[in-house]
């Protein structure tokens, strides 16, 4: 796992093949938009992503794209129960296409410490969920990046799981990404820096200006939205 320098911004660590758990702090709102942006931008991919507590929001996922285009490459499926998540992730690849470089599976825990579920459920049904994404990222040779809630204290059953776990805290110089074989440097400013989706939108704009500056420019702000391929529950 590599990292990339950019003088007086945050640097970002490169997904591997495999499961990423992306813990934060709670302060780098963004953080884990920003890393799975950056990655399609990176690889000029496409990602599935399977959302959960509403992550591919507008407010979120869309505010932090440098670009409506990026958009394009994104794909959505939403849930609104353990059971319509579950078999989401069990479907993972129907979306997907030669050109799918990443799965993202944010708060993958979130529905499955739900009071509806018997007892054991929840846990039986996440450890499901998380074998069908080690066999994707396996068979597809794709990073496949999640984050938790940690609620009922499924957490640690995602940690054990993944391959490998990066941490993004708030510093009052930025956003820190750490992990086994990355470190995040960040050069000192005066004042410090507060970590906003506004920012994490211009480090990324600033990262990738040649990505961004092909092909037509056409866009509105109302158009930013990821492409949504599925949704299960209410419409």
């Amino acid at each position: 796992m590599a990292h990339t320098t950019l003088a007086d911004e945050p640097t970002f660590p490169d997904l591997d093949p495999g499961l990423t758990l992306l813990e934060t702090d709670g302060q780098a709102a963004g953080a884990l938009q920003s890393l799975a942006l950056d990655h399609v931008l990176l690889g000029d991919a496409e990602a599935v992503w399977v959302d959960a507590e509403n992550n591919a929001a507008t407010t979120s996922l869309s505010k932090v794209a440098p670009s409506p285009r990026v958009l394009d490459r994104i794909r959505v499926a939403r849930a609104f129960t353990a059971f319509q998540h579950y078999s989401l992730l069990e479907d993972v690849e129907g979306p997907m296409t030669p050109a799918t470089g990443l799965v993202v599976a944010p708060a993958v825990d979130w529905f499955y410490g739900a009071d509806d579920l018997r007892t054991g459920e929840g846990e039986t049904m996440l450890a499901g969920a998380l074998d069908r994404l080690e066999t994707v990222a396996a068979r597809r040779d794709v990073p496949v990046l999640v984050s938790t809630t940690g609620r009922a204290g499924l957490g640690e059953a995602v940690a054990g799981r993944c391959d490998r776990t990066l941490e993004c805290v708030h510093t009052r110089f930025g956003p820190r990404f750490t992990g086994e074989a990355f470190e995040t440097l960040v050069y000192e400013r005066p004042g410090g820096v507060q970590t906003t989706l506004a920012f994490w939108r211009r480090v990324l704009e600033r990262r990738h200006a040649a990505a961004l500056s092909a092909g037509p420019e056409a866009e509105t702000e109302a158009a930013v939205e990821p492409r949504e391929v599925a949704r299960v529950g209410p419409h």
